[in-house]
């Protein structure tokens, strides 16, 4: 581990944690009160409480979709890496055990396939 004293990783996290609870609740708190309109009006998504044409709003759009692009990969290395390493302790036969890039895009392959399936059939997963 590059961590050497991890016994600070409670008060760390915690620290983390904190720092992120203040950081929604102050924005949240702000574009509440700020909000020029009714507050019923107020959208789920951020981002559908401004224009469609507004230049930060299409800024803030493209930033998100290079932040799926570069956070996808992250999760689907760590889930690959996750599924991997229990099979290889399930399955303790040396054939499981080798990497293949086979196996890499099998697995790719088939989260991408769950999440379209998702995208497609529970648009409005979170609402």
């Amino acid at each position: 581990r590059s961590n050497r004293q991890q016994q600070h990783n409670v008060r760390d996290l915690s620290i983390a944690y904190c720092l992120v609870l203040f950081t929604y609740v102050f924005v949240g708190t702000i574009f509440y009160v700020s909000f020029p309109l009714s507050k019923s009006c107020i959208e789920d998504n951020f981002l559908n409480n401004f224009s469609k044409h507004d230049p930060l709003t299409i800024v803030a759009r493209l930033l998100l979709l290079f932040q799926l692009f570069t956070v996808f990969p992250l999760m689907c290395f760590m889930l690959r890496m996750d599924i991997f390493t229990n099979f290889r302790i399930l399955f303790k036969t040396k054939k499981n055990a080798e990497f293949s890039y086979l196996k890499v895009i099998v697995l790719n392959a088939i989260v991408v396939v769950v999440c379209v399936l998702f995208a497609c059939f529970l648009p409005r997963i979170g609402t």
